[in-house]
């Protein structure tokens, strides 16, 4: 039996201009979330809010494969915005995108609360084959201790991303290029105390920095917002 795609996730990490802000939230609710999910091959959709992180929300848009995020289906979407997306874009402030196949998936429910590492992996492949399989081992571990409620690690797929930033600037968006090859862990869980020290204990600097990964990974802690899903 062949075996099965990794999923996709998109990511975006934002802060909105403040007296933009009350008008980027209604839209991200109201819109934006709901508009992504019935994407086809769009899965579920979830938004959280910054507890102590570098940008103020959070979210993710999962598929079922990670190809459906270069589909012309997705990129007809992208090339096609509402007035409202057209509107409330332009003011995201503080914008960062990562266009995701899901490369460690111990994902299970949704949690409360979530973290979101970002980092630069080994540029050897065989060292990055390393720092995978040792993300592997401790996430199959993190995810079985009280309170923790799940994990991913994902790598950014620059073709992808770019490809569909390119379809959103040519209607106008600002959707920055991704020039280099970046990781995401997101941890889930029921309490902030156990979400601190499961992320500090994997992604220790001291440890991953042995492993390739430099500079030191940036952390962000985020509570639920909203979701949907199909």
């Amino acid at each position: 039996m062949a075996a099965k795609a990794p999923r996709g996730m998109l990511v975006s990490f934002t802060q909105p201009e403040a007296a933009h802000e009350s008008e980027h939230n209604e839209w991200f609710n109201r819109e934006h979330v709901d508009e992504r999910v019935f994407t086809p091959g769009f899965t579920r959709s979830r938004r959280y809010e910054a507890i102590d992180a570098p940008f103020k929300y959070f979210a993710t848009y999962e598929t079922e494969t990670a190809d459906v995020l270069s589909s012309d289906a997705y990129l007809k979407v992208v090339s096609n915005q509402s007035d409202w997306s057209k509107r409330v874009i332009p003011n995201l402030g503080k914008f960062h995108r990562m266009t995701t196949r899901v490369i460690v998936d111990r994902m299970h429910g949704i949690g409360g609360l979530a973290a979101a590492i970002r980092f630069y992996p080994p540029d050897d492949t065989s060292a990055q084959v390393k720092l995978r399989n040792h993300l592997d081992t401790a996430m199959a571990g993190l995810v079985k201790e009280p309170g923790m409620i799940g994990a991913c690690l994902c790598e950014n797929m620059l073709d992808a991303a770019n490809r569909t930033g390119d379809a959103a600037r040519a209607m106008g968006g600002a959707l920055p290029r991704a020039e280099r090859m970046e990781w995401l862990a997101v941890l889930e869980a029921a309490d902030l105390a156990t979400l601190k020290n499961a992320t500090w204990r994997l992604f220790n600097q001291s440890a991953v920095a042995a492993l390739g990964v430099a500079p030191a990974p940036l952390a962000g802690f985020y509570r639920f917002v909203y979701g949907n899903h199909r």
